[in-house]
């Protein structure tokens, strides 16, 4: 990971109030198979097919009249990255002003040594039971200086000890978790609104 990432400046204003990061593909993208049709509508981004419950802006709308409060601060955690405000948001109704989480990682112009050295890291967390995701969620954190939840399929307790065991980070990190099969639903947003309503300050 990139030793001093640069973030939008959304993401690390000097404010008070929660930031929300929201992941794609088993959060706003259902993966199971076999999911009711009248339950969930089918489209396509980027060539990769789409299952997003008929009711999500219903389920999601507590969330959003927070952050359309100023409650809280919504942002994409996901590795679709900023394709998330242009290719997710139009099918879900919303984000298509959210800022993004980049996940820094090899592409094709690595070293073979750049490759090997990320692929150590993830295996290394891997290994304490913590997702590839949580260094950068983390090293977002300690740069906001403000609670943060963190919405996801993958994360859960043991990314939670790793963000409390980090002196460098001031304020909780949460993790709320998504069943992947079947997406975000209103257990999970009533979780996260409970979390942003009851966010310590921070400073």
């Amino acid at each position: 990971m990139a030793s001093a990432p640069v973030y939008d400046e959304r993401l690390v204003a000097d404010v008070t109030r929660p930031l929300v990061g929201i992941d794609v593909d088993g959060v706003l993208n259902a993966l199971g198979d076999g999911l009711d049709p009248e339950a969930y509508r089918t489209g396509r981004a980027l060539g990769y097919r789409m299952q997003v419950r008929v009711d999500l802006a219903a389920v999601m709308a507590p969330l959003l009249q927070l952050a359309e409060a100023g409650r809280c601060d919504l942002f994409w955690a996901s590795m679709w990255e900023g394709a998330a405000a242009w290719e997710i948001a139009p099918l879900v109704g919303f984000g298509a002003d959210w800022p993004h989480l980049a996940f820094t990682r090899p592409d094709d112009r690595s070293s073979v040594e750049e490759r090997r050295a990320y692929q150590e890291q993830v295996h290394a967390f891997a290994a304490e039971g913590v997702y590839f995701k949580s260094p950068y969620v983390g090293d977002l954190a300690a740069a906001a200086r403000r609670p943060l939840i963190w919405v996801d399929d993958e994360c859960g307790v043991d990314d939670e000890r790793y963000f409390a065991a980090r002196e460098d980070i001031p304020a909780p990190v949460r993790c709320v978790a998504c069943d992947a099969s079947t997406g975000i639903g209103p257990r999970q947003v009533a979780e996260i609104v409970s979390l942003v309503e009851t966010a310590p300050a921070s400073g």
